[in-house]
């Protein structure tokens, strides 16, 4: 049997794991990823960060709710992305329990392949986070990602058969 996913990390684990959260590392890592590969995109991702992440009407932690709501609507595996926003939305302020709603309700809309998948990569991202803590590993935002990187594949599918 599964564990309870609010049981996976205690308040002591979040707590560390936000001490030493750094949104300008975010922020970094997600310029690398998304202007990097094509940087024609370079003004519109500037654009998405000072409007929407450092700056606008929504809130940072309804910023990754949402996200982490739309990500699960499309994830059938186990997906990076949706493992950074999951840490993300920890980090800025929404609980597990509130995660795992969120992710039931997309479940709702979206079916029970997307919500057993997100589930697992809730599931899975709580437990490379509480690892990390329980390690002492680096906790610093570039070390998460990293680890989180190297636990979780891409969503990407071969072309060919």
């Amino acid at each position: 049997m599964s564990a309870d996913v609010t049981t996976i990390l205690s308040q002591a684990d979040i707590d560390a794991l936000k001490a030493r959260y750094e949104l300008p590392v975010m922020l970094g890592a997600s310029r690398a990823a998304v202007a990097a590969p094509y940087p024609p995109s370079k003004d519109y991702v500037e654009w998405i960060i000072k409007n929407l992440y450092e700056g606008g009407s929504v809130a940072p932690r309804d910023r990754e709710r949402t996200l982490i709501a739309l990500l699960a609507s499309q994830s059938t595996g186990h997906s990076l992305m949706l493992a950074v926003h999951l840490y993300w939305g920890l980090m800025e302020g929404l609980s597990i329990a509130e995660i795992a709603d969120t992710l039931a309700l997309s479940g709702v809309y979206m079916g029970l392949p997307h919500y057993t998948a997100a589930l697992g990569t809730l599931t899975g991202t709580l437990k490379i986070l509480g690892d990390l803590v329980a390690r002492g590993a680096p906790l610093d935002s570039k070390s998460v990602v990293g680890a989180l990187k190297g636990a979780i594949q891409p969503d990407i599918r071969p072309l060919t058969p």
